[in-house]
């Protein structure tokens, strides 16, 4: 496909504030790297008395979390504090709006530290790694009988993926406890314009992928409204962040133009590879993206953390039963190619 020159971050978001005290209800901890994260992980497990989302939502963690979140760069907890406080965090969030609303997709480099994404890179090689390799519409649903079998919208794409779902991780992970942060939603909502919500699907709320070599997250939009996602390892070779977007408003004739477009390689795709550490937060039901396709040895893996706009929201029963995950080895050939895909109707897009 046609690529523009890669995304630029904008310079507000490289700029180091001088470095100071900012705690949310929080004491301070100031331990080094392994001991600070396993510190972490005895904080959530002696307050995790409910789900895993419920309790780290509702618990205020004796901990820093500037060890996590690089809250000098980014002071997203400052809600109702000083006035200058507010004043960056405010610079901050119409930087991220510019972006979601001029680009599709707002990045925030170096977003994590470096402590905290080493230790989701291990959390996440150590989970029970499920592996999908199917094929789907861009839409994750059945093909649509209204339109031709050629037609963009019954488009079958394959993706093949090491996925691990949110019940293989521990109840105190610290994806979890990142995941339910009250500061960090309520920063995300502010950039969105919507009230966000924790997803209540069983897998789909918060996960991990490992994209190993020849590996692609195919074209596809979710059905979660918002996807905020942590790269934890970059990949040698591929691996880049796609997606098309425009900022117009399009009819559904324009709309199916511009997505085969980005099939036949003649729509304008954004591409980005940010470094470890990096936060990218976009609109995942609008915006068709995809993870291209993976040529190293050395995987690419990424934290997902899906938010909806309503309560107890959940994919699709199409999405979850095309998303069953099993703890098989990794098939030796790619799957075959459905031929009598269901069908479904046009009302259900």
């Amino acid at each position: 496909p046609t690529r523009p020159t890669p995304m630029a971050i904008p310079p507000q978001l490289h700029t180091t504030h001088t470095q100071q005290h900012n705690r949310v209800e929080m004491a301070v901890v100031t331990m080094p790297g392994t001991a600070l994260m396993l510190l972490l992980m005895l904080v959530a497990a002696a307050t995790c008395t409910q789900s895993a989302s419920d309790a780290a939502a509702a618990t205020h963690h004796s901990i820093d979390m500037s060890l996590a979140i690089d809250l000098t760069r980014y002071p997203i907890h400052h809600i109702d504090s000083s006035s200058t406080a507010n004043s960056k965090r405010a610079a901050v969030v119409q930087q991220c709006r510019q972006m979601l609303l001029e680009e599709g997709a707002c990045v925030l480099p170096q977003f994590f530290t470096s402590d905290i994404v080493a230790h989701m890179q291990r959390e996440l090689l150590a989970g029970t790694r499920a592996y999908s390799d199917k094929w789907h519409t861009l839409f994750q649903l059945p093909v649509d009988s209204a339109y031709p079998a050629d037609h963009v919208r019954n488009h079958l794409v394959h993706a093949s993926i090491g996925f691990v779902p949110r019940r293989s991780l521990a109840q105190l992970s610290i994806l979890n406890i990142l995941y339910s942060w009250q500061p960090l939603v309520a920063f995300l909502a502010e950039v969105a314009g919507h009230k966000l919500y924790l997803s209540g699907d069983t897998d789909g709320a918060v996960y991990g992928t490992v994209n190993s070599v020849k590996d692609i997250t195919a074209w596809h939009f979710d059905q979660h409204p918002f996807s905020a996602v942590a790269l934890v390892q970059k990949a040698d070779d591929g691996g880049l962040f796609e997606w098309s977007y425009t900022p117009k408003t399009e009819t559904e004739e324009e709309r199916f133009q511009r997505l085969q477009g980005v099939l036949d390689g003649e729509s304008v795709v954004r591409s980005l590879s940010p470094r470890e550490g990096a936060l990218i937060f976009f609109n995942g039901n609008k915006t068709l993206h995809q993870v291209s396709k993976v040529f190293s040895e050395k995987p690419r893996i990424s934290a997902v953390f899906a938010y909806a706009l309503e309560p107890n929201f959940k994919n699709s029963d199409e999405v979850r039963a095309a998303n069953t995950w099993t703890d098989e080895a990794k098939a030796g050939k790619q799957a075959a190619k459905p031929q009598s895909p269901k069908a479904t109707s046009k009302s259900d897009l």
